[in-house]
């Protein structure tokens, strides 16, 4: 009973935290495509890691691309309108 509670734990949790790290990775192969370097979480946010679940507040930066895309994901060619960070 002990073993399936755990289990259910984890599965719930790699499933609630997967989205998350994709749009990551997703967003840093696009800069990566735009620029030729891979970008750290600094480039576009205030801190390294958020303080919460989903507040990772954005730079200038990040502000920047995010007007420029609108209400879509940011793609090659929002970076490069932009610029490098």
């Amino acid at each position: 009973m002990r073993r399936s509670w755990i289990v259910w734990v984890l599965m719930v949790w790699v499933l609630s935290t997967a989205g998350t790290a994709q749009a990551t990775i997703e967003q840093g192969k696009v800069y990566k495509a735009a620029f030729g370097d891979k970008p750290k979480c600094v480039h576009c946010h205030v801190d390294e890691k958020p303080k919460k679940e989903g507040d990772h507040e954005l730079n200038a930066y990040g502000l920047k691309v995010k007007t420029a895309a609108g209400e879509a994901e940011p793609t090659e060619e929002h970076y490069k309108a932009v610029g490098p960070s």
